[in-house]
């Protein structure tokens, strides 16, 4: 005997896979601004950057990210210091996170230069 099923009974199947499908394809795609950097590749930014040798890494848990990026760029710069000593500083448990003034306050108190760059790839470089 042979069970015929009508299209009504598998639409509660295709709409998940169709869904899944636009979702996935949202997801490959290539950000408008990698797009705009590729067609027109600032003359004076080299193609690739080597960090790995000069960064040190280290790893957070979760929402210490300012932490620990703030870490990893004073031990760059030769100070000495841990995302358990920098958390006081700069770590919000409200907002689970750090903001750009605390992360500038703890730089300078550091004795490091910090300042604000402007949104662009050619700034940071």
């Amino acid at each position: 005997m042979r069970v015929v099923r009508s299209s009504r009974s598998l639409l509660p199947l295709a709409a998940p896979a169709l869904a899944l499908a636009l979702l996935l394809g949202g997801c490959a795609s290539t950000p408008p601004q990698l797009k705009a950097l590729e067609a027109q590749w600032p003359a004076d930014l080299p193609a690739r950057v080597d960090l790995s040798a000069k960064t040190p890494f280290i790893a957070q848990d979760d929402y210490e990210c300012g932490p620990a990026a703030l870490a990893m760029l004073l031990r760059t710069a030769g100070k000495t210091a841990t995302v358990e000593q920098l958390k006081p500083q700069v770590f919000l448990p409200g907002r689970k996170g750090s903001l750009q003034t605390e992360m500038l306050v703890a730089t300078r108190r550091q004795g490091l230069p910090a300042y604000v760059l402007p949104p662009r790839l050619d700034a940071l470089l």
